[in-house]
């Protein structure tokens, strides 16, 4: 660009006349410019822990209703109790056999086989279990390798005020780490996802925004909590967290809305967007995505020939660093190669 200036500069003195002609030049040369990606993405409003005070959600008959994120309640700290641990093998696919997170209950009395890899899928609010976001992740592994896979069931918390499950999040994080440090004997086989406030647990699919901060890290998802941290982001700014808080972060579609989900209120149809395209990168030929510092300079064409990587993946792309763009379809197959 210092080129495209200084010829402005000469042509400006020497023929005022054929300036529309360079201003059109500028305008080429400005889109043709590639753009590195190297300060990463930014959300000012994440700075204040009350950007959203009002949290929609929706009631057992699908109702909205909001929440008052300010307004005080009784916390109690989550105790092994209220953490259950449902374990799925090669030999039970679809039965678990259910261990307590205090780790009473032995693995010897499991199909668990210490030769296999393990993952670990936490769910978010008002989920349990064999809510969506386990059963697809869990069926995307078992389709393409045999694996052992905890699911961590924390709905004894989870499906009550919002406050209160943002509240335990460090606490469920601690006894979930405790059982696996407990269980560890090669740290290199273990991968943890997690999804929304169970995406600050473990892993990070579209980790919960509301109420989170850029400046406590000591309740959300960072990169200091594993040797590589991925973050898919699909509805940063309502249900999601948008900052950049990874050694990688995607951003399919910019990250805020997904196509496919209409007007989409309450953000619920984006925020699970992130688990259908991660379950999908498992088992499809995978989800490319450019080194990028915006979907529209994604879009206009300024990144291409930066850093690629597959976002999600069964085993992670540990070698990206950075800001991630890509777009999707707007329904299954969601990738677009």
């Amino acid at each position: 660009m210092k080129v495209t200036i200084a010829l402005i500069a000469v042509l400006a003195v020497a023929c005022p006349a054929i300036m529309k002609v360079t201003i059109a030049l500028i305008a080429v040369l400005a889109v043709a410019c590639p753009v590195k990606s190297g300060s990463r993405h930014y959300d000012p409003k994440e700075e204040d822990p009350l950007r959203i005070r009002y949290l929609p959600a929706l009631d057992a008959n699908g109702n909205i209703y909001y929440e008052d994120l300010q307004q005080e309640v009784a916390v109690s700290r989550a105790s092994t109790s209220d953490v259950k641990i449902y374990l799925y093998t090669p030999n039970n696919l679809d039965t678990p056999s259910v261990l307590a997170s205090d780790g009473s209950v032995s693995l010897s009395s499991t199909n668990f086989d210490a030769s296999l890899p393990i993952f670990f899928v936490t769910h978010g609010w008002n989920n349990n279990y064999e809510s969506d976001i386990n059963v697809n992740v869990k069926a995307a592994i078992q389709a393409v390798t045999n694996a052992n896979i905890f699911v961590v069931d924390w709905s004894s918390i989870t499906n009550g005020l919002y406050t209160v499950s943002y509240s335990n999040v460090q606490s469920v994080g601690q006894i979930v780490g405790d059982y696996i440090y407990s269980i560890m004997t090669n740290s290199s086989q273990f991968h943890l996802v997690g999804h929304s406030l169970g995406g600050h647990v473990s892993g990070s699919l579209d980790p919960a925004g509301p109420l989170f901060t850029l400046g406590n890290t000591e309740n959300r998802v960072d990169p200091s909590d594993a040797s590589f941290v991925q973050v898919i982001h699909t509805n940063g700014g309502l249900l999601g967290f948008g900052s950049a808080i990874g050694h990688a972060d995607y951003y399919p579609n910019g990250g805020s809305s997904q196509p496919g989900c209409g007007l989409d209120l309450i953000g619920t149809c984006a925020h699970s967007r992130a688990y259908y395209y991660y379950s999908e990168s498992i088992i499809s030929s995978g989800f490319t995505s450019y080194n990028c510092d915006s979907l529209s300079n994604y879009n206009n064409g300024r990144c291409n020939d930066n850093t690629r990587s597959l976002m999600g993946q069964l085993y992670v792309d540990t070698s990206a660093n950075g800001d991630y763009y890509l777009n999707t379809n707007s329904e299954s197959p969601y990738s677009q190669g």
